[in-house]
């Protein structure tokens, strides 16, 4: 943590570049993974053994890769060349753990192997769960979740699978069914954060495969003017510095106002490492 100006000021700093030439399209006020965009860092495939927790490590090209030991957020700036992209809304988030190839064909209970867990956020205090496309759906469909909560306890939620028919989208889900334009939340409607979870079941087939996936949400930013770079300071602007633990695996969760696919987005990343 850091505590005084002098530990601030000493501060050794990182600048981390990235650049999505493409990202997924969703369409208007859909919710979009910017892992799964092309561009720096890489393509995330979302590669795993079908309904075992796997942990996402970042280094090298693999997240926006700030460098070794825990650090702190000291400037995010983002820019775009393209109006597909505005307006858009940007979530930086520590993707934590997925499980893969989730069959949203299926109406059997799919029991998840949870032989590995999380290496960071391990209380699970705050962490989310979002559903990401991996092969399209064709419907939407009730689910029902089960998971391991902040505090140990094992609770279901029941909510409803936003259909979205492109890869890399984000299944947004909502309590009751919606239109496939509505903006929902990006995060599954958990209570007192997620430690791992346990099983999923649908109601119906609505097609395809997903992704569910474990992030710790960090800080947000809008994108409001074409070539406008937006610049955000959290101690700053927020009276705090945001911590990235080491290995942390950096990308947005982002949410696009345009029907066209956005383009372009690129910005730096500027983190902070302190002698504690």
């Amino acid at each position: 943590m850091i505590r005084n100006l002098k530990q601030y000021c000493e501060g050794t700093l990182n600048y981390s570049p990235f650049y999505k030439s493409s990202l997924p399209n969703a369409g208007a006020m859909r919710y979009v993974d910017l892992s799964m965009g092309a561009g720096t860092p890489k393509f995330n495939a979302y590669v795993g053994g079908q309904y075992e927790a796997t942990v996402l490590t970042g280094s090298g090209n693999a997240g926006i890769y700030v460098g070794s030991g825990d650090r702190y957020v000291n400037r995010l700036t983002v820019n775009t060349t393209t109006a597909n992209s505005i307006p858009c809304h940007l979530m930086l988030c520590d993707y934590l753990m997925f499980y893969p190839l989730i069959d949203l064909d299926s109406t059997d209970l799919q029991e998840l192997d949870n032989t590995a867990t999380l290496t960071r956020y391990t209380d699970g205090v705050n962490v989310q769960v979002m559903a990401v496309v991996t092969t399209p759906m064709a419907a939407s469909v009730n689910c029902n979740v089960n998971y391991t909560n902040a505090l140990g306890v094992d609770v279901t939620t029941s909510f409803t699978l936003i259909s979205n028919a492109n890869i890399g989208g984000i299944i947004s889900s909502a309590s009751t069914q919606s239109t496939a334009t509505t903006a929902n939340s990006p995060f599954l409607p958990i209570k007192d954060g997620c430690r791992k979870i346990n099983s999923i079941q649908l109601v119906g087939s609505a097609g395809g495969f997903a992704s569910f996936v474990l992030v710790k949400p960090l800080i947000q930013l809008a994108l409001l003017e074409l070539g406008v770079p937006n610049e955000l300071e959290p101690v700053r602007q927020m009276g705090q510095m945001k911590k990235i633990y080491n290995g942390a695996y950096l990308n947005f969760v982002a949410l696009q106002g345009g029907s066209a696919g956005a383009t372009g987005i690129q910005g730096i990343l500027e983190t902070m490492k302190v002698e504690e």
